[in-house]
């Protein structure tokens, strides 16, 4: 799953760890580095949606490093948030001078750092590029960062995706209602995480059609939420091979019943395989292994 790109750079191993944990919860890649060397190297070879940086470090500590990455061209914009034990006025003011977006002393309070950071992802390069965009592929733009995206607007919108007949409805940042024709409604988001290609809409409406309800979660918890229920899927493949692991079609029909492979010659994706079957999701995942195991379909050998 692909989502907004954090760097962390913190030389305490425990708060380090501490730090990346909660942020994958939260439903983003994290990248580490243990001093500000290592911290100028990930940020110009991965490029990430926003850093995190201690300011005390080994080798260059982070006001250097904040000086080093905004003298760069490429990495001038991207947003900075000093996170540091040092509540000295005249480091704060220094630091934002330097270009520093933010400015958080610890300890500090993980929902509110978590806050700090969507804050600072609404001024990234790649959400100004997503934010504006209504329509697209999802080969160009993964589900998460889609999502992820509307989120951090705060939008109420419908996203409407071609091929599965596919719906997401969100207000105000929260995921409100999903849909996947002929699936029950709590697996649409996982089967729409399991295809990563096809057409995509947005269309910015009221969703009162929905009720008055507000109920939802966040767009966050619910990527969260689903990654996790596919995880316990992928368990029953034999191999428990990654869901973007590519196999084809070998034969054996009575292993095959149920697959729909409409105009499909080559090969396919595991999750796009899991789709493909009849049945509920976990229905599909049975019969998609019992397939793998008769070898009706067979994975890919990858090429080192």
């Amino acid at each position: 799953m692909t989502g907004y790109r954090i760097l962390v750079a913190e030389d305490d191993p425990i708060a380090r760890s501490s730090l990346a944990d909660y942020l994958v919860l939260s439903g983003y890649e994290v990248s580490v580095a243990a001093d500000g060397r290592e911290a100028v190297e990930k940020a110009r070879r991965l490029r990430p949606d926003a850093i995190l940086l201690d300011v005390q470090m080994p080798g260059s500590d982070g006001l250097e490093v904040l000086r080093i990455l905004r003298d760069d061209p490429d990495l001038m914009d991207t947003p900075i948030l000093l996170v540091t034990s040092l509540a000295r006025t005249n480091v704060k003011v220094r630091a934002l001078d330097l270009g520093a977006d933010d400015y958080i002393v610890k300890p500090f309070d993980k929902v509110e750092l978590v806050a700090r950071v969507r804050r600072a992802l609404r001024r990234s390069a790649r959400y100004r590029e997503l934010s504006g965009k209504l329509e697209g592929n999802l080969a160009d733009v993964a589900l998460p960062e889609l999502l992820q995206t509307l989120e951090l607007g705060k939008k109420t919108a419908r996203v409407s995706f071609v091929g599965p007949g596919a719906e997401l409805f969100l207000e105000r940042g929260f995921l409100r209602a999903a849909t996947w024709a002929g699936s029950p409604a709590e697996e649409a988001l996982c089967r729409l995480l399991l295809v990563n290609t096809g057409s995509f809409r947005v269309t910015f409406e009221d969703p009162s059609p929905l009720g008055e309800s507000p109920a939802g979660l966040p767009v966050q918890e619910a990527l969260l939420e689903a990654a996790r229920a596919l995880d316990e899927l992928r368990r029953v493949i034999p191999g428990s091979p990654s869901w973007e692991s590519l196999f084809e079609i070998a034969g054996g029909e009575d292993a095959l019943a149920g697959l729909r492979l409409p105009g499909q010659n080559g090969p396919l994706s595991l999750g796009a395989l899991a789709t493909r079957f009849d049945g509920s999701l976990p229905e599909a995942v049975r019969s998609l292994a019992a397939a793998i195991q008769s070898g009706a379909v067979r994975a890919i050998p990858t090429q080192d």
